[in-house]
């Protein structure tokens, strides 16, 4: 039976080990897809820029106003993510040594599952974003 138990708890590690590499990989991607979109953004929105910095926007505001945008998008995936996995979760069950068992979300696990692609895609919207605060307003509207 002790035998039994090891080989499970064995493979109970392996599959979360498996989960957490390809979260991580998830969190990886959707970090590049966020910088990738804030980059666009900074450069189709130059002008807009120059208009915001040309009214009194400092620096600071318009490197605010970008990561607030990419945090909003990374809520949104985060919810519809989340939404996902619980109704999955309610339905999956695994099969093993006789029996049923069915994954666990637990408030850690959420709370885990939040903040760390919210701090990868903030983190990762912060060099476009930066460039779009150094940008000087005449520079931003002469632009094409």
């Amino acid at each position: 039976a002790a035998a039994i138990v090891s080989q499970f708890v064995s493979m109970v590690g392996a599959l979360q080990l498996f989960i957490a590499l390809i979260s991580a990989v998830g969190i990886g991607v959707t970090a590049l897809w966020i910088f990738d979109s804030t980059a666009i953004s900074v450069v189709q929105r130059t002008k807009e820029i120059g208009i915001l910095k040309a009214l009194g926007f400092t620096g600071s505001d318009v490197l605010l106003l970008f990561i607030l945008e990419s945090a909003l998008l990374s809520l949104i995936g985060i919810a519809a993510g989340s939404l996902l996995s619980f109704a999955i979760s309610l339905h999956a069950r695994i099969s093993a040594f006789g029996f049923d068992l069915r994954p666990l979300l637990t408030p850690h696990v959420l709370l885990v599952s939040t903040l760390l692609p919210l701090l990868a895609n903030t983190l990762a919207a912060y060099v476009p974003a930066r460039r779009a605060a150094a940008l000087h307003p005449v520079e931003a509207l002469r632009y094409e």
